[in-house]
Order: structure tokens, then C-alpha cells, then sequence
């Protein structure tokens, strides 16, 4: 379906060099630069500047890169559907942030998979903003989100509140119960995701509500992922603020321990988003079936 021009080029993008891409695309380092001058001639632009055995991308090749990335999540889109034609299925792609599509999502729809064997669910789990984006454009059909998003044009649908709670390595602390407060003024160390998707947001707006003061920048390690979060907690570098339902496994391992604020406590919501344009019939029914078969470790509606 894609030209193996632009196949080509995705991968000589990725890797930055030519002799490379021929070895990944199983074609000869000439035919791979034939290739890319071929498509640079039908585009009239320069997509690689020559940089001894590398190449680096022009401008115009990283617009390129960023549309082909699009082009190939359209193609895979346009596949799975066609494929789940061909079997009497019905395809709908959904969405999930990191900690609402891992933890929440991916159970419930195997679950919604068994139960309903003519649908085929496909998930992804993406930044929030790379979510909205795709709901906008009608790739995906719905979402589950714990991060902020623009009421005034998504149609929303609340599912549960996230509880966020201080974690901490085993003797890290001699209190599980502090001040918030206290901690910050004494120059206590954090370990934050680095984006305001994470806990970030809710943990700013719950200093505000309280009067609290912001952490020390220098107090502050900001990291990549959750993971990279859980790994520096664990080593005792610091207190985070995480969703308990993404620290489970790790509470009973032992190797994390949870704590409470004297101050009270962080909560977020966790709502499904849709458009108006989006499949209604499949979003209501995916909706309630969600809300009928919430496990244990899910909280409650708000």
C-alpha cells in the first residue's frame, strides 16, 4: 500500500545511516540511496544532508518523518479493519493513558473482548496529547484519560477517581504519616515524572489548596516514566506521589512502602472521552459494560 520509498525513508530516518537501513530493508546500500533520491526528486526537496557515514534530516525530512509516522498508523488502521471485515468483526481502536490504560483499561477490554467475540478491540497506550490528536482525527474511537483535556470540545463521561499516595523505599521514612508541609520546608527529596501528564498536576494543585510551598527545584529529580520513578524511589532516592493501583505489585513485593499526607489526601478523576463523531452505540455500550465490571482494584465512580 505505502510506496517502499517512503518505507525506506522511515528507516534510514530512524537509524541515520544509509548502509544501515540497506541491512534492516534487506536492499543494497546503492539501491537504498537510489530510493531516497528518487523520492527526494518527486517531493523537489532535500530530505538528508551527507554527514560523512551518517546522514542527518533536513527540515523538510523531519516534517516528513513526523507524516509518515501518521501515514503508517493510517495504513495499520486501514488493515486491521479491512482484516476484520473479511472475518464478520467489527474493529474499534480505544485508548488509554499510562496509568489508566495500563491498569484499568487492558483488563476490561479482554474482558469486553470474550464477552462480545464479534468485536476486535485494539489498544494503545499514549500520551495524553498524542490521545486527543487521535481522537480528533477519528483514529481512535474513545479514551480513558486521568489527565486534564479540553471539556469544550471532547464529550466526556466520568468512570472512577484515581487515589494518588506518597511512596517511599522500606526505611526511607521512620513516619508512613506526615506533613507534606514539613517535608518540603526540611528540603525532603522527590522523585516526579518529568511531564505534567503524571502526578505532577494533581500534587501542584493539592500545594495550592493547602497553602503549601513548592519543592526546592534543586530537591526535585525529574525522570522519564513511571518506571524510572519507581526504580529511584526504590533505590531511596526520594518520596514520589503515584496512583496506588500502579505500585500493587510492588507493595507486595515489599520493596515500596505507601505513606498519607496530615494534610489529607490527592485524588484525580479518570474519565472516558469521546467526539460526537465517534461510533455512539459501541462508546455507550463499552461505557456501561466498563462501569458493570469494575474489579477490586478499581475505585470508585466520583
Amino acid at each position: 500500500m505505502i510506496e517502499q520509498s517512503l518505507k525506506i525513508f522511515r528507516t534510514a530516518a530512524a537509524v541515520g545511516n544509509f548502509t544501515e537501513a540497506a541491512a534492516l530493508s534487506g536492499m543494497t546500500q546503492p539501491n537504498v540511496t537510489k530510493q531516497i533520491a528518487n523520492l527526494e526528486r518527486e517531493l523537489d526537496v532535500k530530505l538528508f544532508l551527507r554527514t560523512g557515514r551518517s546522514v542527518q534530516l533536513t527540515p523538510a525530512g523531519e516534517m516528513l518523518k513526523v507524516e509518515c509516522e501518521r501515514l503508517f498508523a493510517l495504513e495499520a488502521d486501514v488493515l486491521r479493519k479491512v482484516r476484520s471485515a473479511r472475518q464478520g468483526m467489527r474493529p474499534y481502536l480505544i485508548g488509554g493513558t499510562a496509568t489508566a490504560g495500563s491498569f484499568l483499561l487492558i483488563g476490561m477490554t479482554a474482558i469486553y473482548q470474550k464477552k462480545h467475540p464479534d468485536c476486535r478491540l485494539h489498544l494503545k497506550i499514549e500520551r495524553p496529547d498524542a490521545l486527543h490528536r487521535m481522537l480528533a482525527s477519528g483514529e481512535i474511537v474513545l479514551a480513558l484519560t486521568d489527565a486534564p483535556y479540553d471539556r469544550g470540545y471532547f464529550l466526556s463521561e466520568p468512570y472512577c477517581t484515581d487515589r494518588l499516595v506518597p511512596v517511599f523505599a522500606p526505611g526511607y521514612r521512620k513516619r508512613r504519616t506526615f506533613s507534606l508541609g514539613d517535608y518540603i520546608r526540611c528540603g525532603g527529596k522527590f522523585v516526579l515524572d518529568e511531564t505534567m501528564w503524571g502526578a505532577q498536576s494533581p500534587l501542584r494543585r493539592f500545594l495550592r489548596e493547602h497553602r503549601l510551598p513548592e519543592p526546592d527545584p534543586a530537591d526535585v529529580t525529574e525522570v522519564c516514566s513511571l518506571d524510572a520513578v519507581k526504580t529511584l524511589v526504590q533505590a531511596g532516592a526520594g518520596v514520589s506521589v503515584v496512583s496506588d493501583l500502579a505500585v500493587e505489585n510492588e507493595l507486595k513485593a515489599g520493596v515500596l512502602q505507601t505513606g498519607r499526607f496530615t494534610e489529607g489526601e490527592l485524588f484525580r478523576r479518570v474519565d472516558f472521552i469521546c467526539t460526537a463523531s465517534g461510533d455512539q452505540r459501541f462508546i455507550h455500550d463499552f461505557i456501561a459494560f466498563s462501569r458493570r465490571h469494575k474489579g477490586r482494584s478499581l475505585m470508585a465512580n466520583p
